[in-house]
Formats: C-alpha cells, structure tokens, sequence
C-alpha cells in the first residue's frame, strides 16, 4: 500500500487523491492487525482516524480521473472526512451498546462511499466516448465486485467452516483475495488519464463523421431530449461502437451528453439573442432546443456559458457586441 502510494502521488492530475486513499488502506491495516496495532500505543487512535477516511478520498479521485466532479471547495473537501475520522474516534471510546452502533455508523458510511465510487463508474458507461476511460469503468467496476464476492465468501465461510484450522485459511484465502484485487484495483486507477481537456478534432473527416453531423446539424436530432448514442448510431445506420469512435476521434469529444448539448445550446443561445424571440419563454426556448427540463438547461448553461439564460437574454438586448463573446464558449 505504501508503495502504491508512492507511485500515484508521483502520477499527474488526481492521483493524488488515490495516494491518500492508500496510505489510509495501510494505516487500516496497521490498525487492524492485532500484534500491530498493541504496539502502536497511543498513536493507534489517530492512525484509525486517518485510516476510516480512506474510502472518502477514493470516491472523490474515482470522480475526477472520470470526470465527473466539480471543484470542492475546502469545507466541502474535509468536511466529511474529518466526520468520518471524529466518529471513528467516538466509535472508538464509547463502550458497549454504543460503540457497536457507533461501529455499525462507521461501517456504513464507508460502504456508501464505496459503492457511490462504483456508481460514478457505472453511471458514466453509456455517456462516456473515451474507448480508455470506458475500459477502466469497467475495470473498476469489475474490481468493485471482486473485493465484495471476496470479502462476502470470506464472511460466510468463516461462520459455516468448523474447525480453527479451516477458519484460518479461509481467513489467509480472503485476506489473499482482497490484497489480489485491490491491488488490480489500484494498477487500473494509475493508468487512469487526465480526461478533462478534449482532443483535436481531426480536419479530414470520415463519411461516418459527416453523417453524424449532417444527422445533428441538418435533421436537428439534438432536439430529441432522449437522443442516445445508440439512437444516434441507428439513425445513420452504423454500429453504436464506430458512431462513438467518430465521435471521440475526429469531432473531439469524450462525452456524449457534453457532445449534443453543445448543438442544443447553439440553438438556444441564438434563439435568446434573437430580437424576435423577445417574446418566446426561455423554458420553451430550452425544450425545443432538445433539454429534458428548465433545470438542466440552466446548469448547463450556466457552465458552459457562464452566466444564467435571462443574464444572457438581458446582456444581449442591451449590448449586442457581448453575444459573440458569450457564444463562443459553446
């Protein structure tokens, strides 16, 4: 674990979250090895803080090497580690009945951040055109599912088996398992990219790629608000796997979803600055543009654009000159 730590923070980008997230596994160990952790004496106690963290940082590195998160700030960042780490230690000094429900808190706040880690992995499958990134989605998933049969089969083998003996190398076999598959788990995230800043799109386009732009700039199939990539691929009538490799290689995107609301948000935009739309509702304006909703609409928007749609429709009116500005970030 130390070693795995070593090498991520030396990795660019969000690595460094998955460094954390190894130091505090082998602090875990430390603390939950019983000839060890006697000998930590007062050190134990704080080790166990750090180490009931772990889950935490790995949750938020699975979300920036995917590229699912946006920036925290520091309360949000530490907030709920230092909850985590406070509860361990209450866990920790409270006695009996208490510390079993303490323990029992703990437990499962750290298996909802596994399992979230897993889910931003899982979520992201369908919408994400990075043939790299995809793999390792499934690989962590995979990985995911491993260490829970691992640990599953370890549990239930230790009530069932019957003697001592049998119980210690079911203990080594699941012991064993779960170092295997972390360790997978660990060589898959370090291979992790980057994935925020998108590639060039290529100048000499595929007759695939110009029908996937004919189809959204000609047909208008951005405005279907359930438009997929396989509806996509079915309406240019080429495997979903090539439409997404069109799309990623020589258009430049890496997300499907961040693909079609850039068309979505061209119309939209245009249609805002248009002085004879003054009249036209901008919830109207986004659901014809091909958004599922006024909500969506304005979060996109406004990460995109930069400033709300009624800021936009207001700057425009009065400063036509802004509209070129605002427009070229879509």
């Amino acid at each position: 674990m130390a070693l795995m730590a070593i090498v991520s923070w030396r990795a660019p980008g969000g690595h460094r979250l998955f460094a954390a997230t190894y130091v505090c596994g082998g602090l875990y160990l430390l603390t939950a090895s019983a000839p060890i952790a006697a000998d930590l004496g007062p050190l134990r106690l704080p080790a166990l803080a750090l180490a009931s963290t772990g889950p935490f940082w790995f949750l938020i590195a699975t979300r920036r090497a995917f590229g699912a998160a946006t920036k925290l700030q520091p309360l949000g960042m530490f907030a709920p580690a230092a909850a985590m780490a406070g509860l361990a230690v209450a866990a920790s000094a409270a006695e009996d009945g208490l510390a079993a429900l303490l323990w029992g808190l703990l437990n499962l706040c750290l298996l909802s951040y596994f399992l979230a880690a897993l889910f931003v992995a899982w979520a992201g499958l369908a919408d994400d055109l990075d043939p790299r990134r995809r793999t390792h989605r499934l690989q962590l998933l995979a990985a995911g599912a491993g260490l829970g049969v691992v640990l599953a089969a370890g549990a239930i083998g230790l009530d069932l088996s019957p003697t001592p003996g049998a119980r210690a190398l079911l203990e080594l076999g699941a012991a064993s398992g779960t170092f295997a598959v972390t360790f997978g788990l660990a060589m898959g995230a370090l291979r992790l990219s980057d994935s925020s800043r998108p590639k060039p799109a290529l100048t000499n386009r595929t007759a695939l790629a110009e029908k996937i732009l004919a189809a959204l700039n000609t047909d208008r199939l951005y405005r279907d608000s359930d438009l997929t990539n396989a509806r996509l691929a079915q309406a240019v009538a080429a495997p979903e796997g090539q439409v997404r490799q069109a799309i990623n290689a020589e258009l430049g995107a890496k997300n499907f979803s961040e693909f079609v609301n850039g068309f979505r948000l061209a119309e939209s935009t245009a249609a805002l600055a248009d002085p004879g739309q003054a009249e036209v509702s901008i919830a109207t304006i986004a659901l014809d543009a091909g958004f599922g909703s006024i909500a969506s609409f304005n979060r996109v928007f406004k990460t995109v654009i930069g400033v709300t749609p009624s800021d936009y429709r207001r700057q425009t009116a009065t400063h036509p000159a802004q509209n070129q500005n605002l427009s070229s970030r879509v």
